[in-house]
């Protein structure tokens, strides 16, 4: 993938620290364009080639577009047509997970052209004491670095304590805001403009296809999407679980046992991987096995923090500490069936609220949410953060209070477009920046096709708990054979203290007859993740992170004008949720490696 920053040509300034965010694998290089200065980095594999120039333009593709069906860098002079249409309304046909960046030679002018559903974002950001320095860029901190002072916004921070996410635009600095999806800005080193909104779905319509016809759309969408980027960049590598998001991709190419190989990540083998293995068997499909060891959330936490902005915690980067075992696997792309969840599954409707109202009960089949929609996570918090944090999140996601009588499914369209326009910001966005950042990566969900879902897809169907199902059947020909691991596992243990203790009690009491002792076993569950409670009391490497959070003055000062007290002063609140300790503790980190003042 690629990486950037651009700014005003200062003549010999150097950008500080602009390696620090990229993969060893990229390629960096700085094109001076006139008055602006670019630097620009990117993976060289599958012979991409993000850069392009012809005699009105210059081009630039960060992420991985495709145009026609084929990737951008293979009909370069496809885009150069399309955008030199007066109205650039062919900007339309750039497909997929990246954005592109234009100097118009003529105009002197950069333009910037956002992806469609915001997966990847791009930042800009102004000096808060030279009214001369603008940036823009991938990564706040690095845009920050270049500013030199930054303001730090206090209510992101107690934002992402609170709901582990950042309502876009905003980040942890005042004067660096996300730019929008789906837009056309133009810089000129001063000002940034939006000129125009280049799509938006349909969200008033009232003419949905029914059940079965969707997922039938839904499954041909899959299809096309995967052996797409599969012919444009070789053989896929799958992130693949056992449960049903991934294993549509799976079973979306036209010969999966020569398009794709797969790797599943886990602590123990458990119940997960014995499913992924099944389902790798049944399609014929060469399955690599990566074990994590005891402390990977530990060691991993301050380059993942570093790498990604604080903007996620780093409970979040399961992949994260494999970059170079999936370096070395043989693959052309890396491939994930992310966030199917969100699209189809009526993750963007939080359980309590709306689930609830729609048929009078919540559904326990997929009982988690993707995002935090309220302020659940704020009681410490003082009463003038929870307020100012609730009024930024009705205002970015709306419909704070709906009754069962507005629950029309064009509301319904608004609520979740509302909440998933902008997707690199919902709460487990931060494992595909990640990844974007560190791989040669894509998401089969960054397909346009999957941004049309809004014309057809009846958003009551979503919260049907088979309607995943009904999609899987359209790709395999044949009702579920494996088992989905979202069924089997559930997280209800290690998101009950009290439950974790009486079990941790009885460990111990095992532990005592036992001659073998295996840390990793006593952390692992049934499916991906870890038991976070017991892993936060016994890690060693998780204390020392807490202390070197209670030795920095700047998150101390910070999190304590939030909460009114130094919760890093105590010692941790085991009895709190995961996301609690895992936000303040991201919160802690980033404040002392990554916050640029």
């Amino acid at each position: 993938m690629s990486q950037f920053l651009l700014s005003k040509n200062k003549g010999e300034e150097k950008y500080s620290n602009s390696e620090g965010y990229r993969s060893e694998q990229a390629k960096t290089k700085v094109f001076d364009l006139d008055w602006c200065r670019l630097s620009f980095s990117w993976f060289e594999k599958n012979n991409f080639n993000p850069v392009y120039e012809d005699q009105q333009n210059s081009f630039f593709c960060n992420g991985i577009l495709y145009i026609e069906e084929q990737r951008i860098d293979k009909n370069w002079q496809k885009v150069a047509s399309v955008w030199g249409t007066s109205d650039s309304s062919g900007i339309k046909k750039l497909n997929g997970f990246g954005n592109l960046l234009v100097y118009s030679k003529s105009e002197r002018l950069i333009y910037i052209i956002t992806s469609r559903m915001g997966f990847l974002p791009i930042y800009f950001g102004k000096s808060t004491d030279d009214k001369d320095k603008r940036a823009l860029g991938t990564h706040p901190d690095e845009i920050a670095s270049f500013l030199g002072r930054n303001k730090l916004d206090k209510l992101s921070i107690a934002e992402f304590i609170s709901t582990s996410c950042i309502a876009a635009p905003h980040t942890y600095y005042e004067n660096i805001k996300q730019l929008e999806p789906a837009s056309i800005y133009t810089f000129d080193g001063d000002e940034l403009i939006r000129k125009k909104v280049y799509w938006e779905p349909n969200l008033d319509h009232n003419d949905f296809a029914d059940s079965e016809e969707s997922a039938k759309l839904i499954a041909d969408f899959i299809k096309e999407s995967v052996n797409k980027r599969i012919s444009n960049n070789g053989k896929g590598l799958l992130l693949l679980s056992g449960g049903l998001d991934s294993r549509s991709v799976l079973f979306a190419p036209d010969n999966p046992s020569e398009m794709l190989e797969a790797v599943t990540f886990y602590n123990e083998p458990n119940t997960e991987l014995r499913l992924a293995s099944e389902l790798a068997n049944k399609a014929d499909v060469k399955h690599h096995h990566l074990q994590r060891e005891y402390d990977y959330y530990g060691k991993l936490a301050v380059d993942a923090i570093k790498l990604t902005g604080g903007m996620w915690n780093f409970g979040c980067f399961h992949t994260s500490g494999f970059n170079r075992e999936l370096s070395e696997l043989n693959h052309g792309i890396l491939l994930s069936g992310m966030y199917f969840d969100t699209f189809f599954k009526g993750f963007a409707f939080d359980k309590e609220n709306l689930h609830k109202k729609l048929t009078g009960k919540i559904y326990k089949r997929y009982p988690a949410q993707d995002v935090y929609w309220d302020t659940k996570g704020a009681d410490d918090l003082k009463r003038e953060w929870r307020e100012a944090i609730h009024m930024r999140r009705v205002e970015s996601y709306g419909y704070d209070k709906i009754s069962r009588d507005e629950l029309t499914p064009q509301i319904l369209n608004k609520v979740k477009y509302s909440r998933i326009g902008n997707m690199a910001r919902i709460r487990s966005g931060g494992m595909d920046i990640a990844l974007y950042r560190s791989q040669y990566y894509d998401m089969v969900i960054s397909d346009n096709k999957f941004s049309g879902v809004f014309s057809f897809l009846n958003p009551l169907d979503e919260v049907k708990a088979d309607f995943m199902e009904s999609i899987i059947k359209q790709l395999t020909n044949e009702p579920l054979s494996v088992a989905d691991s979202n069924q089997l596992n559930s997280e209800f243990v290690s998101n009950n203290y009290y439950l974790t203790a009486a079990r941790n009690i009885l460990r111990k009491r095992i532990r005592k007859i036992s001659p073998v002792q295996n840390k990793s076993a006593d952390i692992a569950m049934g499916s991906s993740w870890i038991d976070w409670y017991t892993y936060r009391q016994e890690s060693e490497l998780i204390s020392q992170l807490w202390k070197e959070c209670e030795q920095d003055e700047t998150a101390c000062e910070a999190v304590e004008q939030i909460m009114d007290y130094n919760p890093f002063f105590l010692e941790p609140d085991y009895s709190s949720s995961k996301y609690d300790f895992l936000n303040l503790l991201t919160v802690g980190l980033w404040l002392k490696y990554g916050y640029v003042n």
